[in-house]
């Protein structure tokens, strides 16, 4: 803990009351065994900041992801979805242990604000601008990038794995018509650029061979995917979503989950030829042991807004069969009332 009348101390300050704040905010997803499965990879790839750092997974949609001055790592249920395997965990892992290994916040704000003694004041009683401040530099980005791979490496992952993660984004960003963002702030390197940065260093580095604990990964945070998706779904970004969804059909978890939120997102969006393409995938969700019931509803709304009255009737009783305790229960059977008298 540095002295609190330097830079670095408010800094630390600053940020533990950012942490209070989040560790009380509800957004932290409520799953003890997540958090330290995660802390047992980041305490895997370096011994020596194992105790210093405190991890956070956060109910938050989208690739997002926070390494605090004073050791606290904020990574989001998004970017747990955008993730295949523990390799590429324990890449994302290593890049933000790279940032807090070299001190990159504290250099940022201190670039932002220079010998600046008000400093101390910003820091100290308008903590809530942290956020703000969070973009670091190329050069921080290429470093953390750099010290990542080379911490999953030592560790035993496989080095391919780290490149696959910026593909990933690059294959988001281009699925919904996006252009290479704009920073205000900082010149951090794109997508492009970091996946052939870490190509280049892989190729070095001879290609090696390396775990990717596909399974262990999937079995801590599949069965988050349900909230994880409704909340990537509520943002109403179709293309990002569908994106996502055609990465998560390649993944042996939870097929009939993926193919829920599909067919939801065809309803949801309500384009051209979208209801009909919601029946297919509701319906390919239903061959699954693991569609959630709502599968059934989801299919019973579409088939009523196609009038197929019947099908609508049968899905609408199906829904009931399996989740009779639901919150919805009265509506659905008001919905039932009314086709029965209808047909």
């Amino acid at each position: 803990m540095p002295r609190a009348n330097t830079t670095e101390g408010a800094l630390w300050m600053a940020m533990k009351n950012a942490e209070q704040r989040l560790a009380t905010s509800g957004r932290v997803v409520p799953d003890p065994a997540l958090q330290q499965y995660i802390q047992k990879i980041v305490c895997e790839i370096t011994e020596t900041y194992c105790d210093d750092i405190r991890v956070y997974v956060v109910r938050e949609p989208g690739f997002g992801m926070y390494m605090a001055a004073n050791g606290f790592l904020s990574i989001s249920s998004g970017l747990l979805l955008r993730i295949a395997n523990e390799a590429q965990l324990a890449t994302i892992l290593g890049l933000q242990v790279g940032h807090y290994m070299r001190r990159h916040t504290l250099r940022h704000w201190q670039e932002i604000f220079g010998p600046n003694e008000g400093f101390l004041a910003v820091l100290v009683t308008a903590p809530f601008s942290v956020g703000y401040y969070r973009r670091l530099s190329q050069s921080q980005t290429y470093e953390a990038d750099h010290i990542g791979l080379d911490l999953m490496m030592k560790a035993g992952y496989s080095p391919a794995e780290a490149s696959k993660i910026w593909h990933n984004q690059i294959t988001e960003r281009k699925t919904a018509g996006e252009p290479q963002p704009s920073y205000l702030l900082s010149e951090q390197p794109s997508f492009e650029d970091r996946m052939q940065t870490l190509q280049r260093l892989i190729a070095q580095a001879g290609n090696k061979s390396g775990k990717l604990n596909k399974q262990r990964y999937l079995n801590h945070v599949v069965s988050h995917w349900p909230q994880w998706l409704e909340d990537e779904l509520d943002r109403a970004d179709f293309a990002k979503t569908q994106a996502l969804l055609d990465r998560l059909k390649q993944s042996p978890g939870g097929p009939g989950v993926v193919w829920y939120y599909q067919g939801e997102l065809y309803r949801r969006r309500g384009g051209e030829g979208d209801l009909l393409a919601a029946v297919k995938a509701l319906l390919q969700a239903e061959t699954y042991m693991d569609a959630p019931p709502d599968t059934h509803r989801s299919l019973g709304l579409v088939h009523w807004k196609l009038a197929q009255n019947q099908d609508a009737l049968a899905s609408f009783q199906r829904y009931l069969n399996e989740a009779p305790l639901a919150d919805d229960t009265a509506m659905i059977r008001h919905y039932l009332k009314v086709l029965g008298t209808n047909s």
